[in-house]
């Protein structure tokens, strides 16, 4: 039996559940080189649930005990996730030739609450359980929501040039290779909030990938371009990484990539240096190696020798340094039981707010240049809270030091306007309830709807709502755009365009 703090809504017995491991693999990969084999993440099947006595929560039943201890103390604990769906996307036969989604450029439409089991191919470039391929801003509005992806041979979610997506409270467990992948380094605003990445098995590099140095080792979350917005998200038990960022300059990848601007046109930008939309409320534990790595060495236990692994870093971090207005902004982020917390290669990153517990190092060798650092707790360390600082023998100008230029948080700007996503529109009579997100470096100060205001359900407009009137039988255009504390007002936008049919949705950009 194992217990819960809320009602889990639709929860029913004989339903498949997942109770996430709490303590990390040691040895190289796993018992015997078998990751999967020194896993602790269990499956079970609900045989019933009841509320609990006086001290508050729920019971849920399991039809048969846990082999191992879960730990669940204070912040720190396993996540319970249920992987049943009543709607179900499997391969006909899991032990053959197994299938895959891909959704291209002017696909319409969103998943909500799916089960996608037993899919992917396993080593193949493009074949995903769920793919969405090139598709620009075409998909604007559409959404991966509350689904369930798991025992794939080939990562849970892909999103390959596209841009503009929602992708929350979905459950991904077991993967081969990278669980959720932005895989080009020309995505940018999409939305990945609160999302479970559980058991991500190591993989191998695919045949002409798009990132030819990615080794595919197994990261829980994976991106090339940080222009995007990671929220409340979980990481646990991953081969390699919880979250890892990873791009650079090599013969072969130019990180000077085409990127969609807020004015529509497209642009050259160097993806080594652009700044998160949001990251924020993150969580990793149960890791062997890394929580969190921003372009930071990829295996520190093979390979390259020391002196070279911290030579390397420092070149690559001096051939790309963020602007001293835009740091890698890291908030809120939780990691525990664990190897290496955090391995920033990359100069111009701010923590803000950093919690580690029961890890060997909280920071390990790390570019340490122009970046900052408060609200850091950490205990019940093995080794030390800071590994071997390094600097990329950047030296800043007079006139950079005359005018502070590099004064960490202090010289922070948000430039770039709210991005507003509209994720459903749903007719009830005269009415069309239209929901969404809206994602910003800064707070949010509105968002309107056709020239009305949205109430904010969650965190400054994450989540928003609102009524409007429309008269049944009649087609209706909703335009949604956000304005943030600073003043950006977004320039384009998003524009949803329902028929004269009662819940049937198009979208229009």
């Amino acid at each position: 039996m194992v217990y819960v703090d809320a009602w889990a809504e639709g929860w029913k017995q004989g339903d498949r559940i997942i109770v996430t491991s709490t303590r990390r693999q040691r040895d190289g990969r796993g018992v015997g080189g078998d990751f999967l084999a020194g896993a602790q993440t269990e499956e079970r099947q609900i045989s019933g649930l009841s509320p609990r006595d006086f001290t508050g929560g729920y019971a849920v039943r399991l039809d048969r005990p846990l082999a191992f201890s879960h730990y669940a103390e204070g912040n720190f604990r396993a996540e319970i996730a249920n992987l049943t769906r009543n709607v179900v996307v499997e391969s006909a036969d899991p032990n053959g030739v197994r299938g895959h989604t891909t959704y291209h450029k002017n696909s319409a439409g969103s998943i909500n609450y799916a089960e996608f089991r037993h899919l992917g191919k396993r080593d193949e470039k493009g074949r995903y359980s769920i793919h969405f391929h090139l598709a620009g801003e075409t998909m604007r509005g559409s959404s991966v929501i509350g689904a369930s992806i798991w025992d794939s041979h080939n990562r849970w979610i892909t999103i390959h040039g596209t841009d503009d997506l929602v992708v929350r409270d979905n459950v991904g467990y077991k993967s081969v290779g990278h669980g959720y992948f932005l895989e080009s380094g020309t995505e940018i605003n999409n939305i990945l909030d609160h999302n479970l990445a559980v058991l991500v098995m190591p993989g191998k590099p695919q045949k002409d990938q798009e990132i030819p140095f990615d080794l595919n080792r197994g990261a829980g979350f994976w991106w090339a371009n940080s222009q995007n917005s990671f929220t409340r998200n979980v990481a646990v038990e991953c081969a390699e990484y919880g979250y890892r960022f990873d791009t650079k300059k090599t013969e072969n990848y130019n990180p000077i990539r085409p990127v969609r601007q807020p004015d529509g046109t497209i642009k050259p930008e160097d993806s080594r240096i652009m700044p998160f939309v949001r990251f924020q409320d993150n969580e990793a534990h149960t890791m062997k190696f890394f929580c969190l790595n921003l372009r930071g060495v990829t295996r520190p236990d093979r390979g390259l020798d020391l002196y070279s692994q911290n030579e390397s870093l420092a070149r690559e971090a001096a051939e790309a340094m963020p602007k001293a207005e835009h740091p890698f902004w890291i908030r809120d982020f939780r990691c525990w039981e664990a190897n290496w917390a955090t391995h920033l290669g990359t100069t111009g990153v701010f923590i803000d707010g950093l919690d580690v517990f029961r890890s060997d190092v909280a920071i390990w060798r790390s570019i340490m240049d122009r970046s900052g650092f408060r609200r850091m707790t950490t205990s019940d360390m093995r080794v030390n809270d800071i590994h071997n600082p390094l600097s990329s023998g950047y030296v800043p100008s007079r006139s950079e030091a005359e005018s502070g230029a590099f004064r960490g948080m202090s010289s922070f700007r948000d430039d770039m306007p709210p991005v507003t996503i509209i994720t459903s529109a749903v007719r009830e009579g005269n009415l069309v309830v239209v929901k969404g997100s809206t994602a910003d470096s800064s707070d949010v100060r509105r968002v309107t709807v056709n020239g009305h205001p949205a109430h904010s359900t969650r965190d400054s407009f994450a989540e928003w709502e609102i009524a409007l009137d429309a008269p049944a039988g009649q087609p209706f255009e909703i335009k949604a755009g956000a304005e943030d504390v600073r003043g950006h007002v977004e320039p384009r936008p998003h524009i949803m365009k329902i028929n004269a049919f009662d819940n049937l949705e198009q979208i229009s950009n």
